[in-house]
């Protein structure tokens, strides 16, 4: 048995505890925080669309919209509708347009990794 000092002093655990609850009320308000801003950040992007073209502001709008990425999506969209056309109606070409609608998703998506590793 140790009759020196207390392993604890008076109060200093109450101190521990209350700064590691502290510490953790922090922790779980910050991923709190972040996980807000990943939900509500699409809807705070509309609104600010949607106050620039009702202030018919353009510079403000086109803030928000990339538009080489969007004019790529439409692309792929619309090809992808007109080869399921074509081979609904039976008409020849609609396989070589699902060929060329997967060469063109393949390089999009080469591209990004390239991008990204810049």
């Amino acid at each position: 048995m140790n009759r020196g000092l207390p392993r604890h002093l008076p109060g200093t655990k109450n101190m521990h505890t209350r700064t590691r609850n502290t510490f953790i009320a922090t922790i779980v308000l910050a991923v709190v925080a972040v996980a807000a801003y990943w939900y509500w950040s699409p809807f705070l992007a509309l609104k600010q669309m949607q106050s620039a073209v009702r202030a018919q502001d353009a510079d403000a709008f086109n803030r928000h919209v990339d538009y080489p990425r969007l004019r790529d999506s439409v692309k792929s969209q619309m090809a992808a509708r007109m080869a399921a056309e074509l081979e609904k109606s039976g008409q020849a070409g609609g396989s070589l347009w699902r060929a060329r609608i997967a060469a063109r998703r393949r390089h999009g998506r080469q591209a990004g990794r390239r991008a990204g590793a810049a």
